[in-house]
């Protein structure tokens, strides 16, 4: 099952929209966002935060990422989720 959103956030005072899927197996999910084309996946760690992971095969292309821009995508689905 998959189900499409927007992740809305301010950064660096512009305002960003980021479209996202939620991917569900079993018992857990993922979801998968597109930061401005590079395809990352948050995943909820042990203590139920959310992190970013990224495929081997997109490491690559996710080397020009901002790692402060990831922390707030992921604070952002805290925010919306819990």
């Amino acid at each position: 099952m998959q189900d499409f959103f927007e992740i809305p956030l301010t950064y660096k005072e512009k305002d960003i929209s980021f479209p996202a899927t939620l991917i569900t197996t079993g018992y857990t999910y993922k979801i998968q966002v597109d930061v401005f084309g590079k395809l990352v996946n948050f995943e909820l760690d042990e203590e139920r935060n959310f992190r970013a992971v990224i495929n081997m095969d997109e490491l690559d292309n996710a080397a020009g990422l901002d790692k402060q821009l990831l922390q707030q995508i992921a604070a952002t689905l805290e925010a919306i989720l819990r």
